[in-house]
């Protein structure tokens, strides 16, 4: 909760949305993100980002997304899959392929074993949909990440670079998985880094940020 609440100091107004697969609501509730990661999740994601703004709180030219851990793959997926929905978004730690999970998801993305799973697994993997980005992406992560690869990130690095599209990468040197639970240099650089990057995308287009250039 750190981040969110540094965002919100800054004036950002925070929504933390109940996906399907979250604890707490049920089995069928729970059991409606099987073989949907980065699918039926960002369709529960844009609801939230409908009801702010048809709610009166939120500017739907103003709306940011982020998320680390399996949130940095919504993160990318909805910027991925949903272009012009997100004014920016940033993705910490993305998992960007769920072919390198860890066993325990597999109630999630469904066993490697079947004709479909090389589809199945690339439909839930942000690494096969670089090719929709259009709005700005920040990506952090640590280089000793243990729990989702560097590497991973790296790939989608790749794709991007070939195709041309851009984004930031923020690279924490010898940091682990848990990135926004660091060191306070490290965390509090980072949580610096996202503030000015949304305050770029989100606030400069009605040049409320100093940041903003000529502001």
């Amino acid at each position: 909760w750190g981040l969110d609440q540094y965002l919100v100091a800054q004036g950002y107004i925070l929504l933390n949305v109940n996906i399907r697969g979250s604890w707490g609501q049920g089995r069928k509730h729970n059991q409606g993100l099987r073989h949907g990661y980065g699918i039926v999740d960002i369709e529960d994601l844009h609801s939230g980002v409908r009801h702010l703004v048809e709610a009166g709180f939120a500017d739907p030219d103003r709306v940011g997304i982020w998320g680390s851990s399996y949130g940095g793959l919504m993160t990318m997926m909805s910027l991925f899959k949903k272009p012009g929905v997100y004014a920016a978004g940033i993705a910490g730690a993305p998992a960007t392929n769920v072919a390198h999970a860890y066993p325990g998801q597999m109630w999630v993305m469904g066993e490697p074993i079947g004709e479909d799973q090389p589809n199945r697994y690339q439909q839930q993997s942000p690494l096969y949909h670089t090719g929709g980005l259009e709005d700005p992406l920040m990506i952090i992560h640590g280089s000793k990440d243990q729990v989702v690869l560097y590497s991973d990130t790296i790939a989608v690095v790749d794709r991007l670079i070939e195709n041309q599209q851009m984004f930031e990468l923020l690279t924490l040197p010898g940091v682990g998985h848990g990135w926004d639970n660091e060191a306070p240099e490290v965390r509090l650089f980072a949580f610096k880094k996202m503030v000015r990057f949304f305050n770029l995308h989100l606030n400069c287009r009605n040049r409320e940020s100093p940041e903003c250039p000529g502001g």
